[in-house]
């Protein structure tokens, strides 16, 4: 699950999930596509809070995320702290956290059906253009992310 040797425990996966919950971002980044070529997708979990130390514990049981510090916008605002996971790391941290998600359960499920369907070929061959119906079935999960991650009144 992570490179660290202490695994992490339930408590500490629902308290991450909570972070997710309330904090965070569970989507799909777009990438610009070569010419020729679909648009790209690459898997994405956001975790960001104005305490330092939450973001630092959070990666201390998922140590492959990167960390930012955002900047401010106003000298009234704090700073804000991320961690970022991407790819096959954000499909480790979904997975983990996946039973104890509430409000992004959702979205994670998504994520995780994303990268499922995606063949060790697929993964390896940037340069190929996918065929349309994958193509498709990655764009509709993209809607669909972006539908769920949608601020304000769903209908």
């Amino acid at each position: 699950m992570t490179t660290n040797s202490k695994q992490p425990q339930q408590i500490e996966l629902a308290y991450i999930a909570g972070f997710v919950d309330g904090e965070g971002h569970i989507g799909l980044a777009t990438r610009k596509p070569l010419p020729g070529h679909h648009q790209q997708y690459r898997e994405r979990i956001y975790i960001g809070n104005c305490d330092q130390s939450i973001i630092k514990y959070i990666q201390s049981l998922f140590p492959k995320g990167t960390t930012h510090q955002n900047i401010r916008y106003s000298k009234k605002h704090r700073p804000l702290y991320r961690v970022h996971y991407s790819s096959l790391n954000a499909i480790e941290l979904a997975k983990a956290l996946l039973p104890y998600l509430r409000v992004k359960k959702e979205q994670a499920k998504k994520l995780i059906e994303f990268r499922d369907k995606i063949t060790l070929i697929d993964r390896h061959a940037s340069n190929r253009v996918l065929p349309e119906k994958e193509y498709q079935r990655r764009t509709e999960i993209y809607q669909t992310l972006k539908r769920l991650n949608q601020r304000g009144v769903q209908l």
